[in-house]
């Protein structure tokens, strides 16, 4: 299964790598980056990701942290990140111990069947 079929290139790169089933079996996938190369770019390629997972009945994870992209020459506020991400499904997951700091802007999105 592939959830970056039908993306145009030359809008989106969205890197995912595949994870292990979770405890009930069900298939996950976590997003590392999502990168506009057009100006909404990101909402075209994570909506088709999304709806790609849904079709497979995937679970997707990944991590809201800004980072500079030539596209918009700025950062976008981590809150705003996350609020973006919000709109196609995904939860923030609280991770409060400071052992899984880095993991305090996981978000999870389950599959929409």
């Amino acid at each position: 299964m592939n959830l970056l079929n039908g993306i145009d290139k030359t809008k989106c790169d969205i890197r995912i790598t595949n994870l292990d089933p979770d405890e009930f079996g069900k298939d996950r996938m976590h997003i590392n980056s999502v990168t506009a190369l057009t100006k909404g770019g990101g909402k075209y390629g994570i909506s088709i990701v999304c709806n790609n997972a849904d079709k497979f009945g995937i679970i997707l994870s990944l991590n809201a942290i800004p980072y500079y992209t030539k596209l918009y020459d700025n950062l976008i506020a981590e809150n705003d990140l996350v609020q973006w991400y919000s709109r196609f499904g995904f939860k923030r997951i609280n991770s409060n111990n400071g052992v899984f700091a880095y993991m305090s802007n996981l978000m999870v999105r389950y599959a929409v069947i």
